[in-house]
């Protein structure tokens, strides 16, 4: 689902025609899934490298371009510790850094969800909604299951 809006400039007398939304004065919207963000972090990534390499971006901005990009990366990052809860021995410490990606991945979605990078309208941004809710269910249940264990003192390696 959407996740964003690419704007683009039409003036406010032309309508926007699907799949674009009027977003706001005279600019319009194409919305644009999470599988795009994770695109744009990957070719943002090696551009702004091979311009590092190549002298036409400045060290300060690749920087940034680094950053922002680090900060997606945890988006995807409680992919990689279910599957480590799946394949692996179960054990407390990745019961905790499970939780933890968790956490980090609903604070970058949140901060997506209301930087102006998702635009004036929100609202409408259904896939980045569907993500946070499957996302807090997903850290609720985990807590829920490890407080449980702890409880029962169930012993985890």
């Amino acid at each position: 689902g959407p996740w964003t809006f690419e704007r683009i400039n039409v003036p406010a007398k032309y309508p926007c025609t699907s799949p674009f939304i009027r977003l706001e004065g005279d600019f319009c919207g194409e919305p644009m899934s999470g599988i795009w963000i994770l695109s744009f972090m990957i070719f943002g990534m090696v551009s702004s490298s091979m311009g590092l390499a190549s002298g036409g971006i400045a060290f300060i901005d690749w920087v940034r371009q680094f950053i922002f990009s680090s900060f997606l990366i945890l988006l995807i990052l409680p992919f990689f510790t279910t599957i480590l809860l799946i394949g692996g021995k179960d054990s407390r410490r990745l019961r905790i850094i499970h939780l933890i990606a968790w956490g980090m991945a609903i604070g970058i979605v949140l901060l997506i969800a209301f930087s102006s990078f998702s635009g004036p309208r929100w609202e409408l941004l259904w896939g980045i909604w569907l993500f946070i809710g499957l996302a807090v269910s997903i850290l609720v249940l985990e807590l829920l299951n490890l407080t449980r264990s702890i409880k029962n003192n169930k012993k985890v390696v």
